[in-house]
């Protein structure tokens, strides 16, 4: 028998199993270890506390912006949906059930600009403005 296969055989023993596989999990986990973010975005690195905190209040109202835009999203969606199920059953007309398919989306383009221009407002506002 030559020495290849032997050393792919199923008796022989396997001790370089367990090189090649810690071997592979370091290289695997120093490559996944190199993208990790410091910080989250818009949080100063200058080391002040009070510049930090203002940066995560800054983020925690985009947050809750995002939150409500998307709570918006919901209702209107299940607004739409509720309303097409009375149209299936009968009990609304095809008139309705667009008119409240074309207000919904209305709606949705408002909130998501309302969101977006407040915070546009606040990130560039004197009390989160970075600087």
């Amino acid at each position: 028998m030559s020495r290849l296969t032997s050393f792919f055989n199923r008796t022989a023993p396997r001790c370089w199993m367990p090189a090649a596989i810690t071997t592979a999990s370091a290289l695997v986990a120093s490559v996944a270890h190199a993208a990790l973010p410091t910080n989250p975005t818009g949080v100063s690195t200058s080391g002040n506390y009070l510049e930090n905190m203002r940066d995560y209040i800054g983020l925690a109202i985009g947050l809750v912006a995002l939150v409500l835009a998307g709570w918006a999203f919901i209702a209107v969606s299940g607004g739409a949906i509720a309303k097409f199920n009375e149209w299936r059953v009968g009990k609304a007309e095809l008139g309705d059930v667009k008119m409240v398919f074309i207000v919904g989306g209305l709606l949705l383009i408002v909130v998501i600009y309302l969101v977006t221009q407040a915070i546009g407002i606040i990130a560039t506002s004197g009390a989160f403005a970075n600087g």
